[in-house]
């Protein structure tokens, strides 16, 4: 069984994938987090469910409407554990390094990677602590996640993060 939910997120993107073989056994995909509001939200049904993990938080970009959220749920001490997030998607100065010139200029970028390090989060496991990114040549990067989610990337191209 696969869940999608959308959650609130004014205009900003946060998307809740439940997947597993059966209710009892349900695993967890969070991509972006909306403002802080929307992470209100998330973190009450964290907190009210305590055995959930998230198996992938992943951060598509650095907009204030899809990063703000990770930053207030990072700031959790019973959430931002590697027993509850088990892997982050999101390119930091430390993966995008040897494909962009500039360092990233959101600080809400920079404050997520802190948080990341500080936290001692897995990040960006699936591709070997590197940035999560679309070779130029090849077959598309592709994961499997606990309990058989095959997830594939699409984007970016080391082209459009050298752009970002």
């Amino acid at each position: 069984m696969i869940e999608v939910e959308l959650l609130p997120a004014q205009y900003g993107d946060a998307i809740l994938i439940r997947y597993g073989k059966n209710r009892k056994d349900l695993h967890h995909i969070l991509i972006d987090t909306g403002f802080e509001a929307t992470a209100r939200g998330i973190l009450e049904h964290l907190h009210r469910e305590k055995n959930i993990k998230l198996d992938l938080l992943a951060l598509t970009h650095i907009d204030a409407d899809h990063i703000e959220g990770s930053i207030y749920l990072l700031q959790d001490p019973n959430v931002a554990i590697p027993s509850r997030i088990r892997d982050v998607w999101f390119n930091g100065w430390v993966q995008i390094d040897s494909v962009a010139d500039d360092a990233m200029g959101a600080l809400q970028g920079e404050y997520f990677s802190a948080l990341i390090r500080e936290k001692n989060l897995p990040w960006n496991k699936a591709f070997g602590g590197k940035a999560a990114v679309v070779p130029d040549a090849g077959p598309l990067p592709q994961t499997t996640l606990e309990a058989g989610m095959k997830l594939t990337l699409l984007s970016p191209s080391v082209e459009k993060l050298k752009a970002a």
